[in-house]
């Protein structure tokens, strides 16, 4: 689970879901990671993984970065 900074949105439309949902799946091949539940919601989302490498902290990093690079830009905003 995560929220956006200041309760602010973290997704604002369906542009940013599809773009969450594709660094799922990429991480899926590239940490070896099984996803088997997500939520996405305006405000946060919820996961559910498997990391069979015990590497959930990498994976976390690597898509919150990434994604968060995306919605600045996106937005026009920077910071977390």
């Amino acid at each position: 689970m995560n929220r956006g900074a200041g309760c602010r949105s973290v997704f604002t439309n369906n542009e940013q879901r599809k773009y969450f949902l594709d660094l799922l799946a990429e991480t899926s091949d590239r940490f070896n990671a099984e996803w088997h539940a997500y939520c996405l919601m305006d405000k946060h989302y919820h996961l559910l993984v498997r990391t069979p490498e015990a590497n959930l902290q990498r994976i976390m990093r690597h898509i919150n970065g990434l994604y968060t690079q995306f919605y600045n830009r996106l937005e026009g905003r920077d910071g977390p």
